[in-house]
């Protein structure tokens, strides 16, 4: 059931602090994120080459939410690749109570 909805390209949501959650990286190997990429008038091509990159730095894609949004799973290096990124909207610590 749908609740609601919101544009992390527009910065996060006022959720209450017991739905939030922050970069822990630094204590764990890997954590999940909600990724908003740039859409394209070209399709996906240029997400597959970030995807490629995320891939290759041990990160994964574990869930297409629909338009350019996804649950991935990062470790450090593959947040790093996706951070300051220019085709990256929104990058969001996921909280489990989300789903």
């Amino acid at each position: 059931m749908d609740v609601g909805s919101f544009d992390l390209a527009t910065g996060s949501p006022a959720f209450p602090a017991e739905l939030t959650t922050s970069v822990k990286l630094g204590v764990s190997n890997a954590q999940y994120f909600v990724l908003t990429v740039e859409p394209r008038p070209e399709g996906m091509g240029s997400f597959l080459a970030l995807r490629d990159q995320l891939v290759a730095s041990g990160g994964a894609v574990v869930q297409e939410l629909g338009g350019t949004n996804f649950v991935v799973r990062l470790n450090s290096a593959a947040y790093a690749v996706l951070q300051g990124h220019p085709e990256v909207r929104a990058l969001e610590p996921y909280h489990p109570a989300s789903s």
